[in-house]
């Protein structure tokens, strides 16, 4: 499936977020972010020195901290 066919896909939107977006979406920080993808299993992947993960896998992360708490 190319780029252009994933679900919700705009032209020249990335299709993973970085981790400062997934901090912001944990109302958390860069570290804290992590943190919890040391914790455990996570779907987000290194691409190069940068971190990134699909929306579905920041929701996992948020989840993770929901559940913690």
């Amino acid at each position: 499936m190319s780029k252009k066919e994933q679900p919700g896909a705009r032209p020249g939107e990335p299709l993973a977020d970085t981790v400062e977006e997934a901090a912001l979406a944990l109302g958390s920080g860069r570290t804290r972010v992590h943190e919890l993808v040391g914790s455990g299993p996570t779907q987000l992947v290194r691409i190069g020195a940068s971190l990134r993960g699909s929306d579905e896998a920041i929701c996992e992360l948020i989840a993770r901290v929901e559940r913690a708490a």
